[in-house]
Protein backbone atom coordinates (compact mmCIF):
# COMPACT_ATOMS: atom_id res chain seq x y z
CA UNK A 1 0.00 0.00 0.00
CA UNK A 2 1.24 3.48 -0.86
CA UNK A 3 2.74 5.52 2.00
CA UNK A 4 0.06 8.23 1.91
CA UNK A 5 -2.86 5.77 1.85
CA UNK A 6 -4.91 4.62 4.79
CA UNK A 7 -6.79 1.33 4.93
CA UNK A 8 -10.33 0.83 6.27
CA UNK A 9 -12.85 -2.03 6.49
CA UNK A 10 -15.50 -1.75 3.77
CA UNK A 11 -18.15 -1.59 6.48
CA UNK A 12 -16.65 1.69 7.73
CA UNK A 13 -16.71 3.44 4.37
CA UNK A 14 -20.17 2.32 3.24
CA UNK A 15 -23.38 0.43 3.99
CA UNK A 16 -24.35 -3.06 2.84
CA UNK A 17 -27.97 -4.09 2.20
CA UNK A 18 -29.40 -7.33 0.84
CA UNK A 19 -31.62 -7.40 -2.23
CA UNK A 20 -35.26 -8.50 -2.47
CA UNK A 21 -36.80 -11.82 -3.35
CA UNK A 22 -38.28 -11.62 -6.84
CA UNK A 23 -37.77 -14.54 -9.26
CA UNK A 24 -37.24 -14.88 -13.01
CA UNK A 25 -40.90 -15.89 -13.26
CA UNK A 26 -41.79 -12.35 -12.08
CA UNK A 27 -40.21 -10.73 -15.14
CA UNK A 28 -42.61 -8.78 -17.37
CA UNK A 29 -42.14 -7.09 -20.72
CA UNK A 30 -43.22 -3.65 -19.53
CA UNK A 31 -42.56 -2.78 -15.92
CA UNK A 32 -39.98 -1.38 -13.53
CA UNK A 33 -36.20 -1.95 -13.91
CA UNK A 34 -34.56 -4.78 -11.98
CA UNK A 35 -31.33 -6.79 -11.78
CA UNK A 36 -31.19 -10.53 -11.07
CA UNK A 37 -28.01 -11.97 -9.55
CA UNK A 38 -27.47 -14.27 -12.53
CA UNK A 39 -27.17 -11.20 -14.74
CA UNK A 40 -24.23 -9.97 -12.66
CA UNK A 41 -22.43 -13.24 -13.36
CA UNK A 42 -23.28 -13.45 -17.06
CA UNK A 43 -24.11 -10.04 -18.53
CA UNK A 44 -22.48 -7.16 -16.66
CA UNK A 45 -18.90 -5.91 -16.52
CA UNK A 46 -17.36 -3.67 -13.88
CA UNK A 47 -19.98 -0.99 -14.54
CA UNK A 48 -23.33 -0.57 -16.25
CA UNK A 49 -25.89 2.18 -16.81
CA UNK A 50 -28.69 0.02 -18.19
CA UNK A 51 -30.77 -3.01 -17.19
CA UNK A 52 -32.17 -6.01 -19.08
CA UNK A 53 -35.35 -7.03 -17.26
CA UNK A 54 -38.43 -5.57 -15.57
CA UNK A 55 -40.81 -6.51 -12.77
CA UNK A 56 -44.32 -5.31 -11.85
CA UNK A 57 -44.64 -2.05 -9.92
CA UNK A 58 -46.02 -3.84 -6.85
CA UNK A 59 -42.90 -6.02 -6.54
CA UNK A 60 -40.57 -3.14 -7.42
CA UNK A 61 -41.96 -1.04 -4.56
CA UNK A 62 -41.04 -3.74 -2.01
CA UNK A 63 -37.46 -4.32 -3.20
CA UNK A 64 -34.28 -2.55 -2.11
CA UNK A 65 -32.95 -0.36 -4.92
CA UNK A 66 -29.54 0.59 -6.27
CA UNK A 67 -28.86 4.25 -6.89
CA UNK A 68 -26.25 5.74 -9.17
CA UNK A 69 -22.80 4.92 -7.76
CA UNK A 70 -23.84 1.86 -5.73
CA UNK A 71 -21.89 -1.38 -6.11
CA UNK A 72 -24.14 -4.38 -6.82
CA UNK A 73 -22.61 -7.65 -5.58
CA UNK A 74 -23.59 -11.26 -6.27
CA UNK A 75 -23.26 -13.01 -2.92
CA UNK A 76 -24.14 -16.46 -4.32
CA UNK A 77 -22.13 -18.25 -6.98
CA UNK A 78 -21.20 -21.67 -8.34
CA UNK A 79 -17.56 -21.37 -7.28
CA UNK A 80 -15.25 -19.27 -5.11
CA UNK A 81 -13.93 -17.38 -8.15
CA UNK A 82 -17.44 -16.12 -8.96
CA UNK A 83 -18.12 -15.03 -5.40
CA UNK A 84 -18.53 -11.23 -5.07
CA UNK A 85 -18.79 -10.75 -8.83
CA UNK A 86 -19.98 -7.16 -8.94
CA UNK A 87 -20.91 -4.20 -11.10
CA UNK A 88 -21.22 -0.50 -10.34
CA UNK A 89 -24.62 0.94 -11.16
CA UNK A 90 -24.24 4.18 -13.15
CA UNK A 91 -27.80 4.51 -14.45
CA UNK A 92 -29.68 7.76 -13.86
CA UNK A 93 -32.60 5.86 -12.37
CA UNK A 94 -33.09 3.45 -9.47
CA UNK A 95 -33.09 -0.29 -10.16
CA UNK A 96 -34.62 -3.04 -7.97
CA UNK A 97 -32.30 -5.76 -6.70
CA UNK A 98 -33.23 -9.45 -6.44
CA UNK A 99 -32.19 -12.14 -4.02
CA UNK A 100 -28.58 -13.31 -3.66
CA UNK A 101 -27.48 -9.70 -4.15
CA UNK A 102 -25.98 -7.16 -1.78
CA UNK A 103 -25.88 -3.43 -2.40
CA UNK A 104 -22.87 -1.43 -1.22
CA UNK A 105 -23.56 2.31 -0.89
CA UNK A 106 -20.49 4.47 -0.26
CA UNK A 107 -18.85 7.84 -0.95
CA UNK A 108 -15.81 6.57 -2.85
CA UNK A 109 -15.24 6.80 -6.60
CA UNK A 110 -17.68 4.09 -7.83
CA UNK A 111 -15.29 2.66 -10.40
CA UNK A 112 -12.46 2.63 -7.90
CA UNK A 113 -14.50 0.27 -5.72
CA UNK A 114 -15.37 -1.94 -8.72
CA UNK A 115 -11.73 -2.27 -9.68
CA UNK A 116 -10.73 -3.06 -6.11
CA UNK A 117 -13.26 -5.92 -6.03
CA UNK A 118 -11.50 -7.29 -9.13
CA UNK A 119 -8.03 -7.00 -7.61
CA UNK A 120 -5.99 -10.03 -6.50
CA UNK A 121 -5.84 -8.51 -3.02
CA UNK A 122 -9.63 -8.51 -2.60
CA UNK A 123 -10.01 -11.89 -4.30
CA UNK A 124 -7.61 -13.42 -1.80
CA UNK A 125 -9.21 -11.71 1.20
CA UNK A 126 -12.75 -12.88 0.36
CA UNK A 127 -11.71 -16.57 0.48
CA UNK A 128 -11.63 -16.41 4.28
CA UNK A 129 -15.38 -15.75 4.32
CA UNK A 130 -16.83 -17.81 1.46
CA UNK A 131 -18.62 -21.00 2.48
CA UNK A 132 -20.61 -23.79 0.86
CA UNK A 133 -19.97 -26.74 -1.44
CA UNK A 134 -22.24 -26.92 -4.48
CA UNK A 135 -23.34 -23.32 -3.93
CA UNK A 136 -20.83 -20.78 -2.64
CA UNK A 137 -22.12 -17.96 -0.46
CA UNK A 138 -20.68 -14.99 1.37
CA UNK A 139 -22.44 -12.80 3.93
CA UNK A 140 -22.54 -9.03 3.38
CA UNK A 141 -21.51 -8.65 7.02
CA UNK A 142 -18.34 -10.62 6.22
CA UNK A 143 -17.59 -8.58 3.09
CA UNK A 144 -17.81 -5.54 5.34
CA UNK A 145 -14.82 -6.86 7.32
CA UNK A 146 -12.49 -6.79 4.29
CA UNK A 147 -10.13 -3.81 4.15
CA UNK A 148 -9.98 -1.44 1.21
CA UNK A 149 -7.13 1.03 0.51
CA UNK A 150 -8.49 4.52 1.16
CA UNK A 151 -6.54 7.19 -0.72
CA UNK A 152 -7.86 10.72 -1.27
CA UNK A 153 -10.72 11.18 -3.73
CA UNK A 154 -8.31 12.94 -6.08
CA UNK A 155 -6.02 9.90 -5.99
CA UNK A 156 -8.98 7.54 -6.53
CA UNK A 157 -10.00 9.50 -9.62
CA UNK A 158 -6.45 9.34 -10.96
CA UNK A 159 -6.27 5.58 -10.36
CA UNK A 160 -9.57 5.02 -12.19
CA UNK A 161 -8.41 7.11 -15.12
CA UNK A 162 -5.14 5.13 -15.36
CA UNK A 163 -6.89 1.76 -15.19
CA UNK A 164 -9.50 2.80 -17.76
CA UNK A 165 -6.82 3.77 -20.27
CA UNK A 166 -4.80 0.58 -19.77
CA UNK A 167 -7.84 -1.73 -19.75
CA UNK A 168 -9.21 -0.06 -22.89
CA UNK A 169 -6.01 -0.93 -24.79
CA UNK A 170 -6.15 -4.52 -23.52
CA UNK A 171 -9.83 -4.88 -24.46
CA UNK A 172 -9.08 -3.62 -27.96
CA UNK A 173 -6.56 -6.42 -28.48
CA UNK A 174 -9.11 -8.96 -27.31
CA UNK A 175 -11.81 -7.48 -29.55
CA UNK A 176 -9.52 -7.76 -32.57
CA UNK A 177 -8.84 -11.43 -31.81
CA UNK A 178 -12.55 -12.07 -31.28
CA UNK A 179 -13.40 -10.38 -34.59
CA UNK A 180 -10.88 -12.60 -36.37
CA UNK A 181 -12.45 -15.69 -34.80
CA UNK A 182 -15.98 -14.60 -35.72
CA UNK A 183 -14.87 -13.93 -39.30
CA UNK A 184 -13.25 -17.38 -39.53
CA UNK A 185 -16.41 -19.08 -38.24
CA UNK A 186 -18.57 -17.15 -40.71
CA UNK A 187 -16.29 -18.18 -43.58
CA UNK A 188 -16.50 -21.80 -42.40
CA UNK A 189 -20.31 -21.75 -42.41
CA UNK A 190 -20.27 -20.16 -45.87
CA UNK A 191 -17.83 -22.79 -47.16
CA UNK A 192 -19.92 -25.59 -45.61
CA UNK A 193 -23.01 -24.25 -47.37
CA UNK A 194 -21.21 -23.87 -50.71
CA UNK A 195 -19.85 -27.42 -50.57
CA UNK A 196 -23.16 -28.98 -49.59
CA UNK A 197 -24.99 -27.10 -52.35
CA UNK A 198 -22.75 -28.84 -54.89
CA UNK A 199 -24.40 -32.17 -54.01
CA UNK A 200 -27.98 -30.90 -54.20
CA UNK A 201 -28.44 -32.71 -57.51
CA UNK A 202 -27.99 -36.11 -55.89
CA UNK A 203 -31.03 -38.18 -55.04
CA UNK A 204 -32.10 -37.89 -51.40
CA UNK A 205 -33.80 -40.23 -48.98
CA UNK A 206 -35.19 -39.71 -45.52
CA UNK A 207 -32.77 -40.32 -42.65
CA UNK A 208 -35.21 -42.79 -41.10
CA UNK A 209 -35.36 -44.85 -44.31
CA UNK A 210 -31.59 -45.35 -44.35
CA UNK A 211 -30.42 -45.29 -40.74
CA UNK A 212 -31.50 -47.02 -37.60
CA UNK A 213 -32.17 -44.43 -34.89
CA UNK A 214 -33.21 -44.44 -31.27
CA UNK A 215 -33.11 -42.20 -28.22
CA UNK A 216 -31.99 -42.99 -24.70
CA UNK A 217 -33.55 -42.92 -21.27
CA UNK A 218 -33.01 -41.80 -17.69
CA UNK A 219 -32.94 -44.31 -14.82
CA UNK A 220 -35.12 -43.16 -11.93
CA UNK A 221 -33.12 -40.70 -9.84
CA UNK A 222 -34.79 -42.00 -6.66
CA UNK A 223 -32.87 -45.27 -7.08
CA UNK A 224 -29.31 -44.46 -6.05
CA UNK A 225 -28.26 -47.99 -7.02
CA UNK A 226 -28.87 -47.01 -10.65
CA UNK A 227 -26.05 -44.44 -10.45
CA UNK A 228 -23.77 -45.16 -7.48
CA UNK A 229 -20.43 -46.63 -8.63
CA UNK A 230 -21.77 -46.94 -12.16
CA UNK A 231 -19.33 -47.66 -14.98
CA UNK A 232 -21.60 -47.33 -18.03
CA UNK A 233 -21.06 -43.97 -19.80
CA UNK A 234 -24.33 -41.97 -19.83
CA UNK A 235 -24.64 -38.79 -21.90
CA UNK A 236 -26.85 -35.77 -21.28
CA UNK A 237 -27.96 -33.47 -24.10
CA UNK A 238 -25.82 -30.58 -22.84
CA UNK A 239 -22.72 -32.66 -23.63
CA UNK A 240 -23.58 -32.68 -27.33
CA UNK A 241 -21.55 -29.52 -27.86
CA UNK A 242 -18.42 -30.57 -29.76
CA UNK A 243 -17.49 -32.58 -32.84
CA UNK A 244 -16.18 -35.69 -31.07
CA UNK A 245 -17.40 -37.11 -27.77
CA UNK A 246 -14.84 -39.37 -26.12
CA UNK A 247 -16.24 -39.53 -22.58
CA UNK A 248 -19.21 -38.62 -20.40
CA UNK A 249 -19.73 -36.61 -17.23
CA UNK A 250 -21.99 -39.22 -15.61
CA UNK A 251 -22.28 -43.00 -15.43
CA UNK A 252 -25.05 -45.48 -14.65
CA UNK A 253 -24.97 -49.06 -13.37
CA UNK A 254 -25.99 -52.20 -15.21
CA UNK A 255 -29.11 -52.26 -13.05
CA UNK A 256 -29.90 -48.69 -14.11
CA UNK A 257 -29.47 -49.66 -17.76
CA UNK A 258 -31.79 -52.68 -17.42
CA UNK A 259 -34.48 -50.66 -15.64
CA UNK A 260 -34.67 -47.77 -18.09
CA UNK A 261 -35.00 -47.15 -21.81
CA UNK A 262 -31.32 -46.24 -22.07
CA UNK A 263 -29.46 -48.22 -24.73
CA UNK A 264 -25.89 -48.52 -25.89
CA UNK A 265 -24.83 -46.48 -28.91
CA UNK A 266 -21.93 -47.96 -30.90
CA UNK A 267 -18.81 -45.99 -31.83
CA UNK A 268 -19.38 -43.53 -34.71
CA UNK A 269 -23.03 -42.98 -33.84
CA UNK A 270 -24.17 -39.47 -34.80
CA UNK A 271 -25.80 -37.80 -31.80
CA UNK A 272 -28.38 -35.03 -32.20
CA UNK A 273 -29.57 -33.08 -29.14
CA UNK A 274 -33.36 -32.82 -29.20
CA UNK A 275 -34.23 -30.62 -26.21
CA UNK A 276 -33.17 -27.43 -24.50
CA UNK A 277 -30.34 -25.01 -25.13
CA UNK A 278 -28.33 -27.44 -27.27
CA UNK A 279 -31.28 -28.57 -29.44
CA UNK A 280 -29.99 -29.20 -32.97
CA UNK A 281 -26.35 -29.59 -31.91
CA UNK A 282 -24.62 -32.63 -33.37
CA UNK A 283 -21.63 -34.77 -32.34
CA UNK A 284 -19.84 -37.97 -33.34
CA UNK A 285 -19.57 -40.58 -30.59
CA UNK A 286 -16.06 -42.06 -30.36
CA UNK A 287 -16.74 -44.47 -27.50
CA UNK A 288 -19.61 -46.81 -26.64
CA UNK A 289 -22.09 -44.97 -24.44
CA UNK A 290 -25.74 -44.61 -23.44
CA UNK A 291 -27.74 -41.38 -23.15
CA UNK A 292 -30.83 -39.77 -21.72
CA UNK A 293 -34.04 -39.37 -23.74
CA UNK A 294 -33.04 -35.89 -24.97
CA UNK A 295 -30.57 -37.32 -27.50
CA UNK A 296 -31.28 -39.09 -30.79
CA UNK A 297 -28.62 -41.53 -31.97
CA UNK A 298 -28.19 -42.12 -35.70
CA UNK A 299 -26.35 -45.43 -35.89
CA UNK A 300 -23.43 -46.08 -38.28
CA UNK A 301 -24.24 -47.11 -41.85
CA UNK A 302 -21.86 -48.59 -44.41
CA UNK A 303 -23.15 -46.20 -47.09
CA UNK A 304 -22.07 -43.12 -45.17
CA UNK A 305 -18.95 -41.90 -43.42
CA UNK A 306 -19.78 -40.55 -39.94
CA UNK A 307 -18.01 -37.23 -40.60
CA UNK A 308 -20.11 -36.69 -43.72
CA UNK A 309 -23.33 -37.25 -41.76
CA UNK A 310 -22.01 -34.89 -39.08
CA UNK A 311 -21.31 -32.14 -41.60
CA UNK A 312 -24.66 -32.70 -43.31
CA UNK A 313 -26.50 -32.18 -40.02
CA UNK A 314 -24.46 -29.03 -39.40
CA UNK A 315 -25.62 -27.84 -42.82
CA UNK A 316 -29.33 -28.48 -42.09
CA UNK A 317 -29.10 -27.47 -38.42
CA UNK A 318 -31.03 -24.20 -38.78
CA UNK A 319 -33.79 -25.91 -40.73
CA UNK A 320 -34.01 -28.68 -38.14
CA UNK A 321 -34.17 -26.24 -35.23
CA UNK A 322 -36.86 -24.22 -37.04
CA UNK A 323 -39.06 -27.32 -36.88
CA UNK A 324 -38.71 -27.53 -33.09
CA UNK A 325 -41.73 -27.08 -30.86
CA UNK A 326 -41.65 -24.85 -27.81
CA UNK A 327 -40.03 -21.53 -26.98
CA UNK A 328 -37.52 -21.39 -24.14
CA UNK A 329 -37.08 -25.17 -24.32
CA UNK A 330 -37.29 -26.17 -28.02
CA UNK A 331 -38.11 -29.81 -28.70
CA UNK A 332 -36.96 -31.59 -31.86
CA UNK A 333 -38.74 -34.91 -32.08
CA UNK A 334 -37.04 -38.07 -33.32
CA UNK A 335 -39.76 -38.24 -35.99
CA UNK A 336 -38.61 -34.89 -37.42
CA UNK A 337 -34.98 -36.02 -37.43
CA UNK A 338 -35.92 -39.22 -39.26
CA UNK A 339 -37.92 -37.24 -41.82
CA UNK A 340 -34.97 -35.03 -42.81
CA UNK A 341 -33.55 -35.72 -46.30
CA UNK A 342 -29.92 -36.72 -46.85
CA UNK A 343 -28.27 -37.02 -50.28
CA UNK A 344 -27.02 -40.41 -51.45
CA UNK A 345 -23.43 -39.46 -52.27
CA UNK A 346 -20.63 -41.85 -53.31
CA UNK A 347 -18.03 -42.53 -50.62
CA UNK A 348 -15.31 -40.98 -52.75
CA UNK A 349 -17.13 -37.64 -52.83
CA UNK A 350 -17.90 -37.90 -49.13
CA UNK A 351 -14.15 -38.30 -48.51
CA UNK A 352 -13.37 -35.19 -50.57
CA UNK A 353 -15.96 -33.13 -48.67
CA UNK A 354 -14.65 -34.34 -45.32
CA UNK A 355 -11.05 -33.60 -46.27
CA UNK A 356 -11.90 -30.06 -47.33
CA UNK A 357 -14.00 -29.23 -44.27
CA UNK A 358 -11.52 -30.86 -41.88
CA UNK A 359 -8.80 -28.62 -43.30
CA UNK A 360 -10.88 -25.51 -42.65
CA UNK A 361 -11.73 -26.73 -39.14
CA UNK A 362 -8.02 -27.17 -38.37
CA UNK A 363 -7.36 -23.53 -39.31
CA UNK A 364 -10.27 -22.35 -37.17
CA UNK A 365 -9.01 -24.40 -34.21
CA UNK A 366 -5.68 -22.57 -34.44
CA UNK A 367 -7.50 -19.22 -34.44
CA UNK A 368 -9.59 -20.37 -31.43
CA UNK A 369 -6.46 -21.41 -29.56
CA UNK A 370 -4.91 -18.04 -30.33
CA UNK A 371 -8.04 -16.29 -29.04
CA UNK A 372 -8.02 -18.34 -25.83
CA UNK A 373 -4.33 -17.56 -25.30
CA UNK A 374 -4.94 -13.85 -25.83
CA UNK A 375 -7.96 -13.88 -23.50
CA UNK A 376 -6.01 -15.65 -20.77
CA UNK A 377 -2.97 -13.38 -21.14
CA UNK A 378 -5.17 -10.27 -21.12
CA UNK A 379 -6.74 -11.46 -17.86
CA UNK A 380 -3.28 -11.96 -16.34
CA UNK A 381 -2.20 -8.53 -17.54
CA UNK A 382 -5.25 -6.87 -15.97
CA UNK A 383 -4.62 -8.70 -12.71
CA UNK A 384 -0.99 -7.57 -12.80
CA UNK A 385 -2.06 -3.95 -13.27
CA UNK A 386 -4.54 -4.15 -10.37
CA UNK A 387 -2.04 -5.92 -8.13
CA UNK A 388 0.55 -3.21 -8.66
CA UNK A 389 -1.95 -0.40 -8.04
CA UNK A 390 -3.49 -1.83 -4.87
CA UNK A 391 -0.30 -3.37 -3.43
Amino acid sequence: MKDNWTCKPLGEVGEFKRGGNFKKSDFVKDGCPCIHYGQIHMRFGVKTDSHFTNIPQAIFDKCPKAQKGDLIIAITSEDVEGSCKSTTWLGDYDVALGGHIARFRHNLNPEYVSYYFLSPQFQQAKKEYTHGFKVIEIKPSDIAKIDIPYPSRKEQDKIVSTINVQFSKIDKLKQNAEAALDEAKALYIAELSDIMRTINSYKTRKVGDIFKTYSGGTPLKAHTEYYLNGNIPWLQSGEVNKKYITGTEKYITEEGLQNSSAKYYPINTILVAMYGATAGQVSILKTEATSNQAICGILPNSQFLPEFVYYWFLYIQKKLVSLARGGAQPNISQIKIKSMPIPIVPLSIQCSIIECLNSIETKIQKIEENYKDITYNMLLLKQSILREIFD
